[in-house]
């Protein structure tokens, strides 16, 4: 091999991820906080993840809807799904990684956290709900380009091709002019990232049982997308006891939020390096934007404080 070639195999490949974006929000974070998550699902993965969510159903015999605000009870079982909902928490952090794991599918998890008690005044609207809207709307789109800005690079490019977001939860439609097509047009996107001239914004509800549902695949990606966003909110913002139904639920992604900071520089070295991304955004002179901590677990006197 001549020496050009060789430092042409050294080059860092390009890959480029064609995009589906899934969203789900909570309005009940904690107190007057609410967020908004969204999971990057690369088209090339996304047969490969929705086979293993419906693969898990069958095994336990699941047809119900999945959802984090649903959970109750003490014990982790077949009957209520709840097993169900252990092995998607599960698959859905091997899908964040992007190498080291046969389900490495590359995909990106981002949750914003954000007050909603703030100066609507400066959103526009005539109505107070459309107000919050329209804000509201404005966190979805600093998400979305904060997201791809800060786990997509030179060679991981990105194209969004289209927003699923679970139903219809205001008094219309989230709007795309605010969305995407700002992104598209205020040109301040880095050079890697990309929205397709197509890109489209729908509107999906979730339970895939409903006759109105009109994608069952895509409503396992939402309620899979509820799944991570509830276990973030449960590591991030409410007490949460060492070996309870919850807990036990969300270790994956505790474990996964925590590698950061139990890493300090070798987490660049981890599976899940650039595959998530958490934020608090405050409105305060512009924007403020703050790291968001995992709480720590609570333990009963007679267990040992391992993990």
């Amino acid at each position: 091999m001549s020496k050009q070639d060789t430092l042409f195999e050294l080059k860092p490949r390009s890959t480029k991820y064609e995009c589906l974006v899934f969203h789900d929000e909570s309005k009940k974070v904690f107190g007057n906080i609410w967020a908004h998550g969204v999971l990057f699902v690369p088209l090339s993965s996304y047969n490969k993840l929705v086979s293993k969510l419906w693969e898990i159903r069958k095994k336990y015999d699941c047809n119900r809807k999945l959802s984090f605000k649903d959970i109750s009870g003490s014990k982790i079982s077949k009957r209520d799904c709840s097993i169900v909902v252990k092995e998607w928490i599960e698959w859905g952090v091997e899908a964040l990684k992007s190498k080291r794991s046969y389900f490495a599918l590359a995909c990106k998890l981002g949750v914003i956290f954000f007050p909603s008690n703030t100066n609507l005044d400066l959103y526009g609207g005539k109505s107070r709900n459309e107000k919050l809207l329209r804000y509201f709307e404005v966190l979805l789109r600093m998400l979305l380009k904060g997201c791809m800005h800060k786990l997509y690079n030179s060679e991981n490019r990105i194209i969004i091709k289209g927003i699923i977001t679970d139903g219809k939860p205001w008094h219309r439609s989230l709007d795309k002019t605010r969305i995407i097509e700002k992104m598209q047009k205020e040109g301040h996107l880095r050079d890697y990232v990309e929205i397709a001239n197509d890109a489209y914004i729908e509107e999906l509800l979730s339970n895939h049982n409903s006759k109105e549902c009109k994608d069952k695949d895509k409503a396992q990606l939402l309620q899979l997308t509820d799944l991570l966003l509830g276990s973030v909110i449960h590591c991030c913002f409410r007490d949460v006891e060492y070996s309870s139904k919850k807990e036990v639920l969300i270790r994956p992604v505790r474990e996964m939020l925590k590698k950061p900071e139990e890493r300090k520089g070798g987490f660049r070295y981890s599976s899940h390096f650039m595959s998530f991304s958490l934020a608090y955004a405050t409105p305060i002179n512009g924007w403020e934007f703050k790291a968001v901590n995992i709480k720590d677990l609570i333990y009963k006197d007679n267990q040992l404080k391992l993990f």
